[in-house]
């Protein structure tokens, strides 16, 4: 490959079209048909797909069928619980209603504890934690267990689980229901114990590896298990406890076991808010993520696929990305230092990117030669323009200087003051023309600096009488505007300066202190700018007058609230003066002002400075 470097010359000609012999093997579109043709990425797709579909439906099958074996095995323990909760709530409205004696209520309880072989316990237990009214017909106490404290801490049904059973010295699960009054005061309870129905599940677990179903009550604590409750333990959810699951709905879910291992997890309610059964099976679905049958079955459309786009990315290479990248050179070395050059490597590229490389080099002669001439242009006009700025503050200070020689002649004391004031106000202006002239950018000022340096000249020249007194506190922002702002609000904090110089109080040292904060606010409306000047620290509008006080004035007195007020309107902005012997306070805010030119490039925003 050839390159020559050439620097745009605007009087060498354009150059035309190159000639080339156009055939339908050369088109784009026709190259990426024919490898698109080979590529049976759609096919390994499909493949893929049904695969994933077909694992994802087992995996599903499979869940389903534990869910059902979960429900199936608890269904034993949630009649049990169903049955014992309609005795004790039947035995608890019975003695609540009748109020029967010893003899009468034992044997009520024999009779209810007839009902099923598994009952172990039924009584009534008094507030006191005494029961001398069971089926076993003997005199228990009860004070002191967690069951009667929990009862009477909070009268309600309770299910919980004994290793030991109080009464029968056995495992048994408790189901407790309260005895109130029509009045809703606490008798005591009913108390009906019945053994678990881990030992049944010997034939309902066959074949099911190392499964295991657990029950638990609405505090997370283990009703039964199906095998010893330390081997159940460690296959029950490592990161999930029993009580986080309490009031969830009917569920299955993957996750590692207290063992490490990971297990597929069924929660089954029994009664929803008092018992919940838990599963914890094998996850040995038909099909397993990364066994031998899924890889032999993903291998073969994955092989076809990494073919296809081995195949399509070195087509793709030969006849599209070299040829892409020779353009892109060519583009930015356009792009960086406006250099053209000329390659054959287009030569053998399709047609179409052959036609965008040889439009992109006339687009590119002809954007060369226009640039030319706008940034001639646009240097000659920058020139002019701060050219007027330059004499405009000329004129300006040679006006100032007459007015300082007439100020020296003048012998009436009111006449030495306006003029100097004039004086003053033409020094601004003077000020403010030279930033313009002075800027790297004539769209844009540094209004900060504009301020900064406008206020320490109008310290030096002896602005007011007090002026060499004046101690300033500016804490101004990096601030951009556009000259038709930045001018009004320099005038603005000048003729603030003066007015607070004339109504500031010296303290003891004779200093006066202003201080100048300049800040720009953002909120949905824009871009806000607030100025704020003041004798006192911090700034405070309106602390000790109100709307209707004299002291606060919102423009119409001398030339200076006047120039204020006319200078407010020119930023399109609201303001506030509070005028009080030894005090003033001037804050000013407006929007700012976006740059909209009627005719050439749009510069950059105004606003705060990085």
């Amino acid at each position: 490959m050839t390159q020559t470097h050439d620097r745009f010359n605007p009087a060498e000609s354009r150059v035309g079209p190159r000639p080339r012999i156009s055939l339908p093997s050369q088109s784009l579109m026709f190259r990426v048909s024919i490898v698109v043709t080979l590529a049976l990425l759609p096919l390994g797709i499909l493949a893929v797909w049904q695969t994933d579909r077909a694992f994802d439906a087992a995996v599903e099958t499979y869940r389903a069928s534990i869910e059902a074996r979960t429900a199936a095995i608890a269904r034993p323990e949630r009649e049990a619980l169903i049955d014992a909760m309609g005795q004790v709530e039947s035995l608890a409205n019975t003695i609540a209603i009748l109020s029967p004696g010893p003899a009468a209520c034992a044997d009520l309880m024999r009779r209810a504890a007839r009902s099923s072989d598994r009952v172990r316990f039924v009584g009534f237990v008094d507030r006191q934690g005494r029961s001398d009214c069971n089926n076993l017909g003997n005199d228990f106490k009860f004070d002191d267990t967690p069951k009667s404290l929990a009862m009477r801490a909070s009268p309600q049904r309770h299910v919980a689980f004994n290793p030991s059973g109080g009464a029968t010295d056995a495992p048994v699960i408790i189901v407790s229901d309260p005895v109130l009054t029509k009045g809703a005061e606490f008798l005591g309870y009913v108390s009906l114990s019945f053994s678990s129905w881990a030992h049944d599940l010997t034939s309902d677990l066959q074949g099911t590896g190392d499964a295991v179903v657990v029950t638990f009550n609405d505090d997370g604590e283990l009703l039964s298990t199906s095998r010893a409750r330390d081997q159940a333990t460690e296959l029950l959810p490592a990161d999930i406890q029993t009580a986080d699951l309490v009031g969830a709905r009917q569920q299955v879910f993957r996750g590692p076991a207290r063992n490490g291992a990971m297990r597929e997890f069924v929660l089954v309610p029994i009664i929803s808010g008092h018992a919940y059964a838990l599963g914890s099976w094998t996850p040995n679905a038909p099909f397993q993520r990364g066994s031998g049958l899924v890889t032999l079955t993903l291998a073969f459309p994955m092989l076809m696929w990494l073919i296809t786009l081995l195949v399509l990315f070195g087509a793709m290479q030969q006849q599209v990305i070299v040829p892409l990248r020779s353009l892109g050179r060519k583009m930015r070395s356009f792009s960086d230092g406006r250099r053209l050059f000329h390659t054959d490597d287009l030569q053998r590229a399709p047609t179409e990117i052959y036609e965008i490389g040889d439009t992109f080099e006339r687009v590119a002669q002809k954007v060369a030669e226009d640039e030319a001439s706008l940034e001639a242009r646009l240097f000659e006009r920058d020139v002019l323009l701060k050219e007027v700025h330059h004499r405009v503050k000329n004129n300006l200070q040679l006006m100032s200087s007459i007015m300082n020689m007439q100020t020296r002649h003048a012998q009436n004391p009111d006449v030495r003051a306006a003029l100097r004031s004039v004086q003053n106000r033409v020094s601004s202006l003077a000020t403010v023309y030279r930033n313009l002239y002075q800027s790297a950018e004539v769209s844009h000022v540094r209004v900060d600096r504009l301020i900064e340096g406008l206020l320490s000249q109008l310290i030096a020249l002896g602005a007011a009488e007090d002026a060499g007194n004046a101690q300033l506190d500016m804490r101004l922002e990096k601030l951009t505007l556009l000259p038709d702002q930045a001018g009004p609000l320099a005038m603005l904090a000048a003729e603030g300066f003066t007015s607070a110089l004339a109504l500031a109080d010296a303290p003891g040292d004779n200093s006066i202190r202003i201080r100048i904060d300049l800040t720009l606010d953002h909120d949905e409306a824009g871009e806000t700018v607030i100025f704020r000047l003041c004798t006192d620290d911090p700034p405070n509008l309106g602390s000790d007058t109100g709307p209707d006080d004299p002291a606060r004035q919102l423009g119409g007195g001398g030339i200076d609230d006047q120039l204020i007020a006319s200078f407010v309107t020119q930023l399109g902005g609201t303001h506030s003066e509070i005028r009080t012997p030894g005090r003033y306070v001037l804050d000013v805010r407006f929007a700012v002002q976006d740059f909209d030119p009627p005719n050439g490039p749009e510069a950059p925003p105004p606003g705060k400075e990085p």
